[in-house]
């Protein structure tokens, strides 16, 4: 459960910044926004076993059932242009708006999502080496909503079957390869400029790869895989508002995203721990999504195309192996944002040392970014790729843990 109220006061019309810092042509776009939600969900799996063929294979079945609800009043109110200078800004110089004032610049509505979904598989044997997964979702979604502002409401439902299919073939016993495929099918809850929900967002997912386990103990394995994911109807905004009030878009989106992955975890020796991770990715669209999307353009700028990631801890052989030392980096591409704020590459450099005072007391003291560099993150509760907050500065933390008997 959930509840979030808040407010801010956003420049619009992509104003020109210019070298003294004045953004020409601003003007204040000031929103206020008081949510709230609700969200429950359970789950039931069932799983057995079963002999055929000279072989062991696997079954299983899910239930899945949410409810979600969420109210949202929104209020936004747009002022004159005001030519704001980003280095001598003053807040308070911006005087609070009358919010009670709810003339025909708001939404209230109220949604309610509830899902119930159904899954069985098998794992089939055929041989010792041969090993099949298949499985199907099947997914009743429902979509009910109502406008406050206009008393209107809408339902909707729709019934999904999502197939997958998975194939793996052991070379060794240390060494197995593998090929997988599924579907995507997502509604939608944005709707068109006739108010209605746009059709769900359609697709494919497709990876091949191979894994092993060096040791043939899960202390050491390693990892490579290609994939690809291709989605259509994605939601194509208009920027413009429907007769409704709400933002209007237009399913016509259609992008493809494809890599590689690969990687290393576990201990080399007893006393050495190792995480090492490569990803190199690409994501274009497709088609033309309006003049500002050609197709062939990067669909996702803030994803960088290289990230690697590389971990290490080490139990030092003396004081009774009482001492670890870790240390780490975490390493990306130059990327850039939805408004063309480019990033350089960067690095994040991480250090780590641990002390066990007892069998159950340990002390740790960690440090991230040492470097103190500074970059550009995305957060959770902002758009992807705005790069308007900065990721975690240099940072020291003490720790004590200790493990009640």
């Amino acid at each position: 459960m959930n509840n979030l109220p808040s407010s801010a006061i956003p420049v619009a019309n992509l104003p020109v910044l210019k070298k003294n810092g004045e953004l020409a042509g601003a003007s204040e776009n000031i929103q206020r926004y008081k949510n709230r939600g609700d969200n429950i969900a359970w789950q039931n799996t069932l799983s057995g076993k079963f002999n055929a063929f000279g072989q062991q294979h696997d079954l299983f079945f899910t239930h899945h059932s949410s409810r979600e609800k969420s109210d949202s009043h929104n209020v936004w109110k747009d002022r004159t242009a005001h030519p704001y200078n980003i280095y001598t800004f003053d807040w308070k110089t911006l005087t609070k708006p009358d919010w009670t004032n709810n003339n025909k610049d708001y939404t209230d509505t109220g949604r309610v999502i509830t899902t119930h979904a159904f899954s069985a598989g098998a794992r089939i044997n055929p041989t010792e080496q041969l090993h099949i997964l298949a499985a199907a979702r099947f997914t009743n979604w429902h979509y009910d909503s109502e406008n406050h502002k206009t008393g209107k409401d809408s339902k909707y439902s729709k019934n999904m079957l999502v197939p997958y299919l998975g194939i793996t073939y052991d070379l060794t016993p240390k060494h197995s390869v593998y090929a997988s495929y599924t579907t995507i099918d997502k509604p939608q809850t944005v709707r068109d400029m006739n108010n209605n929900l746009l059709k769900p967002i359609t697709g494919t997912n497709y990876e091949i790869g191979w894994k092993a386990d060096w040791f043939g103990n899960g202390e050491l394995n390693t990892a490579l895989s290609l994939f690809r994911i291709e989605q259509k109807n994605r939601p194509y905004d208009l920027d413009t508002r429907n007769s409704a009030g709400e933002w209007a878009y237009l399913a016509q989106g259609k992008i493809r995203s494809q890599g590689i992955d690969a990687k290393i975890s576990g201990s080399l020796t007893p006393d050495w721990k190792l995480f090492a991770g490569y990803t190199y990715n690409t994501s274009k669209y497709q088609k033309n999504e309006g003049e500002r999307y050609p197709a062939g353009t990067n669909f996702s700028k803030h994803t960088p195309k290289h990230m690697a990631r590389l971990y290490s801890s080490y139990n030092l052989p003396f004081h009774d192996h009482k001492w670890t030392i870790s240390g780490g980096v975490r390493a990306q591409s130059a990327t850039n944002s939805l408004w063309n704020v480019g990033q350089g590459g960067y690095a994040l450099w991480d250090l780590g040392v641990k002390y066990d005072v007892s069998k159950d007391l340990s002390v740790s003291l960690t440090g991230s970014n040492l470097a103190d560099k500074r970059y550009y993150e995305n957060h959770r509760v902002r758009t992807m790729g705005i790069n308007n907050l900065y990721g975690e500065p240099r940072n020291v933390m003490l720790k004590f843990d200790w493990k009640l008997q």
